[in-house]
């Protein structure tokens, strides 16, 4: 008896806020100055508020209310209502409350009085490197925005992810709290180190384009060497695309391009983004073009990580010329030379009207 009872004890200690907060050192504070309500914007398109927690089937991205649903290996998660409301959004929150939440991913309205582990579908193993000026401006700016009245579903999910009270257990095993550390400017942007810093910043943080773009383990952790290579859906049904700087992913991408597909959807070879990421440049596209850049030069400096797409063939990684399989039927005869010529011949010469690998001032919009 007195086994069990020290066993719910120390479930209960464990996985309580409060542990993690006791063990893990303060954070800055946001000073006395007035919320700045245009970089409060700006930090709620960076960070794709809108993406998740607008209420579905209408027009009006500014209208949180929530209810979206996320299908994971998990089970399924229901996006929260985060407008101003009162009674059903963060109407009654307070900023101590919301800084919480978005850094610590602990809500105010749990069963216990330690408040309420949030699941990590909410991305705050990114904004725990927001600023508190940040978190302050962005609670500022949503409180701008209407007020819309009901609650999403509860989630729908297996057990024992269910437990929610469990998260304790993740968090204290995931999430360090840390703010950004710096990242050395790399040489080829040393006369632009602020954009290099503030692209490190938008992308680790708000744009938490890491959480999308990575394969992750059974505990929904991202692996270690595996960042930014890519990785599958939530759902498990698609495949976020590898953005490192290897030939699996982005190397041949100029920031420019980059730039362009922020702004566009369109990329480099004239494809236009589809699915989540569609969504994704309805926000990019509202940044300021400083920022694009910003964010363009950082990902040029991620590391490389070779791992190409399911599907995909392997990239050539030898001198020697080697002929993929044609898998579609094409009508019109193409204007070659037979493979049989080519795979004999010493030079083989390649037209293409767009270049591959693009220059820094180039779009990939050129002829």
């Amino acid at each position: 008896m007195a086994l069990a009872i020290l066993g719910i004890v120390g479930f209960f200690v464990l996985t309580s806020p409060l542990t993690w907060s006791l063990i893990h050192p303060k954070r800055d504070v946001a000073d006395n100055a007035a919320p700045n309500i245009q970089n409060g914007r700006t930090i709620f398109i960076a960070s794709d508020c809108a993406t998740c927690h607008a209420t579905p089937n209408q027009n009006d991205h500014l209208k949180l209310g929530g209810g979206r649903a996320l299908d994971t290996n998990f089970g399924r998660f229901y996006m929260p209502n985060i407008s101003p409301d009162k009674q059903d959004g963060i109407g009654n929150w307070t900023l101590a409350q919301f800084t919480k939440a978005v850094r610590e991913g602990v809500g105010p309205n749990g069963i216990m009085p330690d408040g309420q582990n949030l699941y990590p579908a909410f991305p705050y193993t990114s904004y725990q490197h927001l600023t508190a000026n940040d978190v302050r401006d962005l609670f500022a700016y949503i409180n701008t925005l209407q007020p819309v009245s009901g609650r999403a579903p509860n989630h729908e999910l297996k057990f024992p992810f269910n437990l929610r009270r469990g998260v304790g257990v993740w968090r204290l095993f995931f999430l360090d709290g840390k703010p950004l550390s710096p990242e050395k400017v790399p040489a080829a942007y040393k006369n632009e180190a602020a954009l290099f810093e503030r692209g490190h910043y938008l992308v680790e943080s708000a744009g938490h384009c890491a959480e999308c773009h990575s394969t992750r383990n059974f505990m929904g952790v991202i692996k270690s060497g595996f960042r930014y290579g890519g990785g599958p859906t939530p759902d498990g049904k698609g495949h976020f695309p590898n953005i490192s700087q290897d030939e699996t992913g982005i190397d041949f991408w100029a920031v420019n391009s980059i730039i362009n597909y922020l702004k566009t959807g369109k990329s480099p070879i004239n494809k236009i983004a589809g699915g989540d990421m569609a969504e994704v440049i309805q926000n990019t596209k509202q940044l300021s073009n400083e920022d694009l850049r910003a964010i363009a030069i950082y990902l040029k400096s991620i590391p490389g990580v070779d791992l190409p797409a399911p599907g995909q063939p392997e990239p050539n990684r030898t001198p020697n010329l080697v002929m993929l399989p044609q898998v579609n039927k094409i009508d019109v005869a193409l204007p070659t030379s037979s493979t049989n010529k080519i795979e004999k011949a010493n030079i083989v010469y390649a037209v293409n009207t767009k270049p591959f690998y693009l220059t820094e001032n180039s779009s990939g919009d050129e002829d």
